[in-house]
């Protein structure tokens, strides 16, 4: 068996490419009464939600980020709080917890224009009396556990204006708490959606070969977690690395092998070309505090075997999905592997709208 490149030789490293991540939290609180009881089943007295605090933004912990390493998703429960410390990226739990519940929904969804990102919004419901009778919340996170610590998110409760506001809660009120985590790319103007393309070389077997690179899809995803669009930023964000299932289409990460035709597509849109599907994907270990893990692709010896060669790919996975296409097209026969791998990387996004 020969081998077209070892991976070294046809390693990228592509530091940029990947995602920044914001939130958001919002909370409404209504009355009504659960029937039957200990059921879960809520009925809403008409007329009584009221917006407690609209949209406010939050910071993504430190933990936060090593959630999307290391296979753990850290958006699994919603808690609330008393204390009005202000919140760090190194705080791991709430200043004064009151109280912690599962979320209720998850809604995927994507930015239909610039500036583009994909989200996913959980809805975390509180029953009346959570706090003992009436509380006033001055904090809230979401968080791996139901009780403190863990927290990949945590905000002080403040207004359109940045100022502290405490959320004063009655003792026969419901809250529901609302996180939405975004997802923004990289590689593109921000303001404007434009893109703003990843230029490089690599050398495969002694010859340079220019790239190209930019997001695609980014208006695509949406509805429940998981629905929409497989390729779409708005698929949800609630997967990682860890999660890989072969190369089924419907998978969390997946490599498209394009042929000698390949043209870039929009942002919004995806590359053309006659494709051919990778045959196997992995990963290394994530580093922690690293924000960034190493993935693979690789196109076995029946598959991408095009007449000129390889123009292009598409790398996909659930924080994202990239196109790239080649200035010449890289051979490949019948006989050889393809493999490719390159960094994904991630982080905070400091200031979003």
């Amino acid at each position: 068996m020969s081998y077209f490149n070892k991976l070294k030789d046809v390693e990228i490293e592509l530091p940029n490419l990947g995602s920044r991540f914001g939130g958001e939290y919002r909370l409404e609180a209504f009355k009504g009464f659960e029937f039957p009881r200990r059921s879960g089943i809520i009925w809403e007295y008409p007329g009584t939600r009221r917006v407690a605090l609209d949209w406010f933004g939050n910071i993504v912990t430190n933990i936060g980020l090593d959630f999307y390493g290391t296979n753990l998703f850290g958006m699994d429960f919603g808690h609330v709080g008393t204390d009005n410390t202000p919140e760090l990226a190194t705080d791991t739990q709430l200043g004064a917890f009151v109280a912690g519940v599962a979320d209720s929904s998850q809604t995927a969804a994507a930015q239909a224009s610039a500036p583009f990102f994909g989200s996913l919004t959980y809805k975390y419901r509180f029953l009346a009396g959570f706090g003992g009778g009436a509380v006033n919340i001055n904090e809230v996170g979401v968080g791996r556990t139901v009780t403190t610590g863990n927290l990949s998110s945590r905000a002080l409760t403040v207004d359109g204006g940045g100022s502290p506001a405490t959320v004063p809660v009655l003792g026969d009120e419901f809250l529901d708490l609302f996180y939405k985590r975004r997802n923004y790319p990289a590689h593109i103007v921000e303001a404007t959606g434009a893109p703003n393309d990843l230029t490089g070389s690599i050398d495969v077997s002694g010859t340079s070969y220019n790239y190209t690179v930019r997001p695609m899809m980014l208006t695509l995803g949406g509805g429940t977690s998981g629905s929409g669009s497989a390729w779409g930023w708005g698929s949800g964000l609630n997967s990682d690395f860890n999660s890989i299932e072969g190369f089924g289409f419907n998978t969390f990460m997946r490599g498209i092998a394009l042929d000698e035709t390949a043209v870039l597509g929009a942002v919004t849109g995806s590359p053309t070309g006659a494709a051919s599907a990778s045959t196997d994907t992995g990963r290394q270990t994530y580093i922690g505090s690293s924000n960034e893990r190493e993935l693979w692709y690789q196109w076995g010896e029946d598959n991408a075997n095009f007449s000129v060669g390889i123009g292009g790919l598409v790398l996909k996975t659930r924080l994202g999905a990239y196109q790239m296409v080649f200035d010449v097209p890289i051979p490949k026969v019948v006989g050889q592997t393809f493999t490719y791998f390159h960094n994904f990387s991630w982080d905070r996004k400091v200031t979003w709208v």
